[in-house]
């Protein structure tokens, strides 16, 4: 499988599944897949080696968005793929309007909280707070 930053190819999302008008999530997902070649040179297998969740819903104030459930494939993490797929979910966001963008990740995740950073996010002063219902 290539490794090259430009070998990685973005999925084209073009249209969210909408709920009543007040909450978007892109489907499919943004996804990044990597293309395995031949000695020939043709594309012999595509595989995702990265995704992520986009929500976009509105509230009295506008519109805002999150991203959640970021991930790639440890075979080529630090490659760039977790950038590219930000910045895909960024660029969606900002096209539709959305006011402020959100994620959350855990503090031990040192590599992922400085790309978070790099990419223009930074900490909130908030608490997360969390409650498991019974389905």
């Amino acid at each position: 499988m290539s490794v090259s930053t430009g070998a990685w190819l973005k999925e084209s999302i073009t249209s969210p599944v909408a709920n009543e008008n007040w909450m978007a999530a892109y489907s499919p997902p943004p996804t990044i897949r990597a293309q395995r070649r031949q000695g020939s040179g043709r594309v012999h297998a595509e595989v995702v080696v990265g995704m992520l969740t986009l929500m976009i819903f509105r509230i009295p104030t506008g519109l805002r968005g999150l991203i959640e459930d970021v991930v790639v494939c440890e075979s080529v993490r630090r490659k760039g793929i977790g950038a590219l797929l930000i910045q895909s979910a960024i660029n969606i966001a900002e096209a539709e309007g959305v006011r402020t963008l959100d994620l959350t990740s855990r503090p031990e995740r040192h590599a992922a909280n400085q790309l978070y950073e790099k990419l223009g996010f930074s900490k909130r002063d908030s608490n997360v707070y969390r409650m498991c219902l019974r389905i």
